[in-house]
């Protein structure tokens, strides 16, 4: 018999010891053997668990120790630094700004913002839903300052009278002053009346001359309601928020996003120098306009012109802009109630069409 590597091994010679006797023997003595060996076994199996074990639990605690304290000092820095001391984390970076936000503060930041874009989708809801209802608009635009006893005023509810005589929904913002007097002129003809309304710091009075009364949070999902309802816009004199509309018409014009319809400036006083400077500066000066861009507007004394003005081009006896091309898909974008034209893609999403569609 000999020993090798912990295990026992038995020779025995076949012709005097049975072949059964020596398995028996071996068993036998292996069994007695077997308490040294078990308890070798044990002690180097236990060993290597133990330490791997160890191993493994010692580096997730010091981990997570190491986090815990790393948030706590952040949060010590945090608490203490001064706006110019806060530092930048990569979404920081990326949202543009620094923000001292903690990570649930801007996780809740973001659920909020999410909710905010269903919020404006409600207000556009809102709005197509209730002026899809009423016939084609015109746009009256002017200062809120503007008292009753002022002549644009006058001219002005005179304008609204007018439009609502030719079967127009007459569209303000709702406040005081010029629009008050459009909204005052269409309602005591008998015409459809409305005042897109927006809430402001300050808070706007609404006038008492709405028939048709929406209220909107957003300025751009107003300015939207006016492009996409009107035929046409008559602006009186105002201050930054009646430029705003103007530009905004003109930029939308002169850029083909929209098919042109009228728009008219009331007031050669007023307006006049405004006009003086596009053409001297802008045009002439820095050709950052071309001439055919004063073709997109009409400036007048008259209210008589500007209804007419706008007439016409409603029932197709003047065109606006002549310069300006005009697409085969102009009747039916304004047929679908979209408002704005298509163009070209620059990233494609599938198929052949080159402009996008209407719908």
């Amino acid at each position: 018999m000999y020993v090798q590597h912990g295990f026992t091994k038995f020779r025995a010679k076949r012709d005097s010891v049975p072949r059964r006797a020596v398995k028996v023997g071996g068993l036998g003595r292996g069994l007695g053997s077997g308490t040294w060996v078990g308890t070798w076994v044990g002690t180097w199996v236990g060993t290597w668990v133990g330490v791997w074990v160890g191993i493994w639990v010692g580096t997730w605690v010091g981990v997570w120790v190491r986090g815990w304290v790393g948030r706590q000092k952040e949060r010590s820095d945090r608490n203490a630094a001064t706006p110019l001391e806060v530092r930048a984390t990569p979404c920081d970076a990326l949202r543009g700004y620094l923000s001292p936000m903690t990570p649930p503060e801007r996780k809740q930041t973001l659920a909020l913002e999410s909710w905010r874009a269903l919020r404006i989708l409600s207000e556009f809801v809102d709005g197509v839903e209730t002026m899809s209802r009423y016939p084609a608009g015109v746009a009256v635009f002017g200062s809120a300052r503007l008292k009753t006893e002022h002549p644009a005023y006058g001219q002005a509810e005179q304008c609204g009278r007018m439009l609502a005589e030719k079967g127009f929904t007459v569209i303000t913002g709702g406040g005081p002053g010029i629009m008050e007097a459009a909204n005052k002129g269409a309602k005591l003809a008998g015409g459809t009346s409305v005042g897109l309304n927006i809430v402001l710091p300050m808070e706007q009075r609404p006038n008492p001359y709405q028939t048709v009364d929406i209220e909107f949070r957003y300025f751009f999902v107003r300015k939207v309601m006016f492009v996409k309802y009107a035929r046409g816009f008559i602006i009186f004199p105002g201050g930054f928020g009646t430029m705003d509309e103007l530009f905004e018409a003109l930029t939308l014009i002169q850029t083909l996003k929209i098919v042109p319809f009228p728009v008219v400036l009331v007031g050669k006083e007023f307006w006049s120098g405004l006009v003086d400077w596009m053409r001297k500066t802008l045009l002439e000066q820095y050709a950052a306009i071309s001439p055919g861009d004063f073709d997109i507007f009409t400036v007048t004394d008259s209210v008589d012109e500007a209804v007419r003005i706008v007439w016409e081009a409603h029932i197709g006896q003047r065109v606006v802009a002549p310069t300006l091309p005009r697409f085969a898909t102009d009747e039916e974008e304004r047929g679908s109630g979209d408002g704005t034209r298509g163009g070209p893609r620059h990233r494609r999403r599938g198929g052949d069409a080159w402009h996008e569609s209407a719908i």
